[in-house]
């Protein structure tokens, strides 16, 4: 009689995990790769690993924001201030190099006075870029700590369901893009530069949430995460050429307040009667040079630039409102699963 071979044994299922594990498992992945950007960025010292070490960062104090509610309040607070004031101190290299990526893809002025004093415009950030960079290589080797900082401990008492608690990080971060984008008056372009950037910034939140909780989203979540993406970027240009404007234009004030002291100095201390020879201009010479016409050249072409990307963000939001996205994402994060209307979206670009 042959021998009956054992059945095997079904292996018990693996019980989801807890809000308080998931959190603890997201941002310890967090931490590690800001960790690992800041090692990058001490030995290797270019645009694109500052970069990094600044996606980083975001990532990890979006988690922390995201989790918040459920994170001791006063440690979670600190550590995403801290982190905060960390990446201030590079906000103003980012924009020297955008600055300078900006300047090299104008067309060049067809005046050779002009396109010389362009090139001297262009040196004066070069100059400020070289500064900062000596400055925040030893600020790097000083604040490194600030990878190694401990996560802070989950908030006394119970925790709500991993489900539960991912649907209110989402519904949360979507109400917000919704109220700035309907707080922005499209008609008047010159009032949009704060909201657009405060809505660039809510969308980037928005998008690191969803990729944060992809897996509770279904296959179609790398659909949502490429729209967010395309709107972060698209209010990313605009808020660049807004900043490079407003970076030209103190730049124009600072150098017209001083030929004007120079020339209140010079009034002042103007001999009289004149001696024989006198020449006035030597006293004038340090004032720096009338860059009227290359400073209204850029503007003029920073200007046309915005308004370009200005109407397709108009376009692109305009069709996230055909889309009906205030209600359709909020029931895609309530339920977890994609709506129609945004499976035949993805199916159209696919």
């Amino acid at each position: 009689m042959s021998e009956r071979k054992p059945t095997p044994t079904s292996r018990p299922r693996a019980r989801p995990p807890t809000l308080e594990q998931a959190l603890a498992e997201m941002l310890e992945a967090r931490r590690i790769g800001f960790q690992k950007e800041l090692g990058r960025v001490a030995g290797e010292w270019t645009a694109d690993s500052i970069h990094d070490l600044r996606v980083a960062c975001r990532r990890y104090r979006s988690a922390l924001r995201a989790f918040l509610p459920f994170l001791d309040e006063a440690s979670g607070r600190t550590l995403s201030n801290t982190l905060k004031e960390f990446m201030r101190a590079f906000n103003g290299l980012r924009d020297l190099d955008v600055h300078l990526e900006l300047l090299a893809e104008l067309p060049p002025a067809e005046r050779p006075t002009v396109k010389r004093a362009v090139a001297s415009l262009t040196n004066v950030f070069r100059a400020r870029k070289q500064r900062l960079d000596e400055g925040l290589k030893e600020f790097v080797r000083t604040h490194a700590r600030v990878g190694a900082l401990p996560l802070p401990a989950p908030r006394p008492g119970p925790l709500p369901a991993l489900d539960e608690g991912v649907r209110t990080v989402l519904a949360a971060e979507l109400q917000e893009a919704v109220t700035r984008a309907r707080a922005i008056a499209w008609e008047l372009p010159e009032t949009t530069v704060e909201p657009l950037h405060d809505l660039r910034i809510q969308f980037k939140r928005l998008r690191y949430a969803v990729e944060l909780f992809a897996p509770f989203l279904g296959q179609e979540a790398p659909g949502l995460l490429k729209v967010c993406k395309h709107v972060q970027d698209l209010l990313g240009w605009i808020h660049d050429l807004d900043e490079l404007a407003a970076s030209l234009t103190r730049l124009w004030r600072d150098q017209i307040r001083e030929r004007q002291r120079l020339a209140r100095r010079l009034v002042r201390d103007l001999p009289w009667p004149l001696p024989l020879g006198f020449d006035p201009e030597a006293r004038f010479h340090p004032a720096p040079r009338d860059n009227r016409k290359a400073f209204l050249h850029l503007l003029r072409h920073l200007s046309a630039q915005r308004d370009r990307h200005y109407q397709t963000a108009r376009q692109l939001l305009a069709h996230l409102d055909a889309l009906q996205w205030a209600d359709s994402l909020a029931a895609w994060f309530a339920r977890g699963t994609c709506p129609a209307i945004w499976k035949k979206e993805f199916a159209r670009h696919a």
